[in-house]
């Protein structure tokens, strides 16, 4: 690689992932896909493209696939990829980068989804009607579960290491088996004893920062809560701009 400047890679295995049902109230893109990193784990997707499909899919805006694709590197796939449509097109229309012969390019981008019938590697069906908001009670986002459930007891899971990283990551959050009391969630919220106080990075709503003991931090891949490095009481958290890196 110093020589050449490339790096040799295989060809990816394909991976589909097809998402159908209306999402309930409250479930966004981001609890999609990490239900979806949740049930593969953070390697799940290890050398895989990963493509996106299925009418819950289909319903979400650009800005919404984008987190879906975003995320996927945290499951463990080299790319993640949702086939363009309409609202793709409509999206770039009148862009400063879109090709000047915007039409031509359109007709080009429509002979890129996948074949009717195509046939992958792996698939995996998921139904968007049973989800719940997702939360990470880990360290890593495939530790993650639905915010009406429980934190997982390591003493029940029957893989040794993921025994032993979920008795790490508990030990790190500062969390017990059982009820939810405090988590994090990437970018998104924080649950505090008796109530909810969250933060939308991308601006859709914000409340209560002070109370819950946020503070600004300076730019970087998350703005988050370390419950385990922080001091004991969120109360305590200093309210002075910092950088904390994971």
């Amino acid at each position: 690689m110093l020589a050449t400047q490339c790096l040799l890679q295989d060809r990816p295995r394909t991976f589909l992932i097809q998402v159908n049902g209306k999402r309930p109230y409250g479930v966004e893109a981001k609890d999609i896909i990490l239900s979806i990193i949740g049930q593969i784990g953070t390697g799940g997707g290890a050398g895989s493209a990963v493509e996106y499909a299925g009418d819950t899919i289909q319903a979400l805006s650009v800005e919404e696939r984008m987190t879906v694709c975003n995320m996927s590197i945290e499951g463990g796939a080299r790319a993640g990829m949702i086939a363009p449509d309409k609202k793709t097109f409509e999206y770039l229309r009148g862009r400063r980068y879109s090709p000047a012969a915007f039409e031509v390019a359109v007709e080009k981008w429509k002979q890129l989804p996948s074949d009717p019938g195509a046939s992958f590697d792996r698939t995996l069906n998921l139904d968007a009607s049973t989800l719940s908001p997702q939360v990470t009670w880990g360290t890593n986002p495939g530790q993650v579960v639905a915010v009406d459930s429980r934190v997982p007891d390591p003493s029940q899971l029957t893989d040794p290491n993921a025994r032993k990283s979920a008795e790490r990551a508990l030990a790190y959050m500062d969390l017990k088996a059982g009820p939810l009391s405090r988590t994090f969630r990437s970018s998104a919220s924080l649950l505090a004893p008796a109530r909810i106080h969250a933060w939308r990075i991308c601006g859709v709503w914000l409340t209560s920062l002070r109370e819950a003991g946020f503070f600004w931090e300076g730019p970087g891949s998350n703005h988050r809560i370390h419950p385990g490095r922080n001091p004991p009481s969120l109360n305590e958290v200093s309210h002075t701009p910092q950088i904390l890196h994971a």
